[in-house]
């Protein structure tokens, strides 16, 4: 029976002669019934978002670091040898944690409203990436005297790396504290 039922919401969701917000919705139930059939113990939206959000700055610090040193030619460095295998160690840690969350537990699907409040965060989280990228900026301007000042493409493209992951975990840290206050606000009602 459950199975049927994910075959049908499958070819619902993909079926190009729905309009866009029936498979849409199609979608959203497919998710819910693929949680429901999943035996594994649940894990809540925000507990899945809080772990993939320092995932994501691990993958940050790691790009930026590697940004920063391929700008500032500090690659061989003695300071590399010492901090890089740190950025390494906490990069392969927040990735196993994540793998091991990921396999023993089942995600919960989100609603209505934490996809509302996920994208309202990565306005936000890009609003606020724009404001520190001009900060940045005009303090590199302000360093250099207004000289000209150049990048590296492998530079550029690990910074630009970084400011992705960088993106993607203030979304996912803000969503947090956006839904922080829904919480206490559906306690005083209970």
């Amino acid at each position: 029976m459950e199975t049927t039922k994910i075959t049908q919401l499958t070819k619902a969701a993909k079926d190009k002669s729905l309009s866009r917000s029936e498979r849409k919705e199609a979608a959203k139930q497919l998710a819910w019934e693929k949680y429901r059939a999943d035996k594994r113990p649940p894990m809540s939206f925000k507990k899945s978002t809080l772990y993939n959000g320092i995932l994501s700055l691990t993958v940050a610090l790691m790009f930026a670091y590697m940004g920063l040193a391929e700008q500032f030619d500090f690659k061989q460095s003695g300071i590399n040898l010492t901090i890089f295998p740190f950025f390494l160690a906490a990069e392969i840690a927040a990735l196993a944690f994540s793998v091991r969350q990921t396999t023993k537990y089942k995600a919960e699907p989100a609603d209505d409203l934490a996809t509302a409040n996920m994208n309202y965060a990565g306005v936000i989280s890009y609003a606020a990436l724009i404001i520190i990228g001009a900060v940045g900026l005009l303090i590199m301007n302000a360093v250099h005297n207004s000289e000209r000042f150049s990048m590296s493409y492998s530079a550029l493209l690990f910074l630009f790396a970084s400011f992705s992951s960088l993106q993607s975990s203030l979304q996912k840290f803000i969503f947090l504290y956006i839904e922080r206050g829904s919480d206490v606000d559906a306690e005083e009602d209970e």
